[in-house]
């Protein structure tokens, strides 16, 4: 379907769960959604000095390709290192920064103290990692001193339920799985589970469990079940969770309409 996919650095689009998420709440408000791939290869971090000229060329290869006008307003979302880079693009345009920046949603990443013109900037991180909520504090209380809009989210955990790994697995298989790790002690008796998901302690039951009935790898930054467990145990991973209070706050709607910072 997108012939691009197969000349990627990895090979082909994952089309992992939260991404799709995403993608599908904002072309429901009729955005356009584009992705840009950075870093030097499989599975690498951005880097800000290189990726920031390529991400500026990357949309307006979009925008030529759409017919879109120059001036169309951009929201930029990224997380782990992209979400400090999204910080990069809210530069001030003569240090490199993106043009016609609307506003950026950096996840679970603080922006590391880069340069604000102005933008908009929520920031949606994991209070388990308590090494990040601190730098996100400090970025929030120095941008409001400069005066700009900003909001936060916490992610906090959720538990494992069949209805949550379906996505993934079909609800039959999931009911399965998700007595597996009650059985193993995995999970609590409310379903939270017990140990990091980046363990990967969770895998060799899980693989016993499905017994061929799924083509999910596993494999971590790959999986469709491995990104679910950890959005469920939430420290460290991308997530889709609150899209619609992202996409508000971008375009000031609801309770960001007139609100200078909120947390939810």
């Amino acid at each position: 379907r997108f012939e691009a996919c197969s000349s990627s650095n990895f090979g082909r689009c994952l089309g992992l769960p939260e991404e799709v998420r995403l993608r599908q709440a904002a072309r429901e408000r009729g955005y356009l959604v584009m992705a840009v791939s950075g870093g030097s290869g499989r599975q690498s971090c951005w880097r800000s000095r290189v990726d920031v000229h390529r991400a500026r060329e990357a949309v307006q290869h979009v925008k030529s390709a759409e017919a879109l006008p120059e001036d169309t307003p951009v929201l930029a979302i990224g997380a782990s290192s992209g979400g400090a880079f999204v910080g990069h693009l809210a530069a001030p345009l003569s240090a490199g920064g993106l043009p016609h920046l609307r506003c950026i949603v950096p996840q679970i990443m603080s922006t590391r103290h880069s340069e604000n013109r102005g933008v908009p900037t929520m920031f949606v991180h994991m209070p388990r990692d308590s090494r990040t909520a601190q730098a996100v504090s400090a970025d929030i209380l120095r941008l409001e001193k400069e005066g700009i809009r900003t909001a936060e989210i916490k992610v906090q955990p959720s538990p494992v339920t069949p209805e949550l790994l379906a996505p993934c697995l079909g609800l039959d298989v999931a009911q399965d799985v998700v007595a597996t790790l009650h059985r193993h002690g995995l999970v609590n008796e409310q379903g939270f589970l017990e140990l990091d998901s980046r363990t990967r302690r969770w895998v060799r039951p899980v693989r016993q469990a499905l017994a061929g009935r799924s083509d999910d790898t596993l494999d971590p930054d790959e999986s469709c079940m491995s990104e679910i467990l950890n959005v469920a145990w939430a420290s460290h991973e991308f997530t889709s969770q609150h899209a619609g209070d992202m996409l508000d706050f971008c375009a000031e709607h609801g309770v960001y309409a007139q609100a200078t910072k909120a947390e939810l």
